[in-house]
């Protein structure tokens, strides 16, 4: 299987995160004018940036969904940090895997928010046969779509994680004995077997943190890059050395990239309402949009991720499901064939607005 892949031509809605949140994707998916099998009367048809899954309600069905559409042929997906967890889970027996959001796919419950341990969130539990068709998709996804003009990839992709993506997928690295062993997984083993052989005689610690995420394109596609933080930090209980470098900022290459991971949200001038609390979580992570308009594409490139992965806090604090900024987003590409095509945001909350 190839990890970098050609888009659909023509016209095509790409949707940002999901993480579960089956309700926003349906609506947006109606909005959009798509039947339930994913078919549209003007042809168009719909790719998704990955991080299907995770802390929303129904990972189980829009997982369920999403492999329908692509096995149908009117839908591509690439892979996302989440998809890549949870293939490192061996199917759920792997578990000390378990992430923030993923205990569903184990069939267990879960507390999201670290500050109110008893409040358990609403999930969809997986069952073993569930596991087994989801470990099967995410095993099939590409890191990469593209054509002449856009660049679909989840989190980012640079030269040097293009060109060793590109040595992979032409058998140049890697060898093995069939295509059907080429995979995420084995890409992302056979990458960090290489890493750790670099690092092996360099006692830094940040040379080795840094070597070990953006060293290995498959990392580098899913979550991006890192850099060094200005001092340390704890995240999830780990002293955290490095942090997300925001590569959008100098990115001035050929393609438009349209990427997904880092959050946005809607303002409160459209409407939307100011969150009474914010998740400890969130709390002491930059912002990385905070000088940027909502609406604004970033150089050469676009994030559609705004944020909806958050409304289970929203819904635990009673807030309005989209009142908060979060929501689900779409990137309308209108155009014939492979040129580059008139654009237009679409949320699930109702919003429609023409990126400048």
């Amino acid at each position: 299987m190839k990890l970098i892949q050609p888009l659909f031509s023509g016209s095509i809605d790409v949707i940002g995160d999901i993480h579960g949140e089956l309700a926003a994707l349906n609506r947006l998916i109606d909005q959009l004018g798509y039947t339930d099998e994913g078919e549209h009367p003007e042809g168009r048809r719909l790719v998704f940036i990955g991080d299907l899954v995770d802390r929303g309600p129904n990972s189980v069905g829009v997982v369920s969904w999403v492999q329908k559409l692509i096995q149908n042929g009117v839908a591509q997906c690439v892979a996302g940090n989440h998809e890549f967890n949870i293939l490192r889970t061996n199917k759920g027996q792997q578990t000390s895997q378990m992430r923030h959001g993923n205990h569903w796919y184990f069939g267990s419950k879960e507390a999201l928010d670290e500050d109110n341990p008893n409040y358990i969130h609403p999930q969809v539990q997986a069952t073993i046969q569930d596991r087994a068709q989801i470990h099967e998709l995410f095993l099939s996804l590409p890191l990469i779509l593209e054509d002449e003009n856009y660049r679909i990839v989840h989190a980012c992709c640079n030269d040097e994680s293009y060109q060793m993506l590109h040595d992979y997928d032409q058998f140049k690295v890697a060898p093995t004995e069939n295509e059907s062993e080429r995979h995420i997984l084995h890409a992302y083993h056979y990458f960090a077997q290489d890493v750790s052989q670099r690092i092996a005689h360099i006692k830094d610690k940040m040379t080795q943190a840094l070597t070990r995420q953006n060293g290995n394109p498959v990392k580098l596609c899913t979550s991006g890059p890192e850099e060094p933080a200005q001092q340390p930090y704890y995240m999830k209980g780990k002293e955290r050395i490095t942090k997300r470098h925001h590569w959008w900022k100098s990115y001035n290459g050929q393609h438009q990239i349209i990427f997904g991971h880092y959050w946005r949200k809607l303002p409160a001038s459209l409407g939307i309402g100011v969150e009474r609390f914010t998740p400890r979580r969130e709390q002491t992570a930059p912002d990385p949009f905070k000088e940027t308009p909502y609406d604004k594409w970033l150089g050469r490139s676009m994030c559609i991720d705004y944020s909806v992965g958050g409304r289970y806090f929203d819904r635990q604090q009673r807030i309005e499901e989209g009142h908060s900024g979060k929501s689900l987003c779409a990137l309308r590409i209108t155009r014939a064939k492979h040129e580059l095509g008139q654009h237009e945001l679409w949320f699930d909350t109702g919003q429609r607005l023409t990126p400048n």
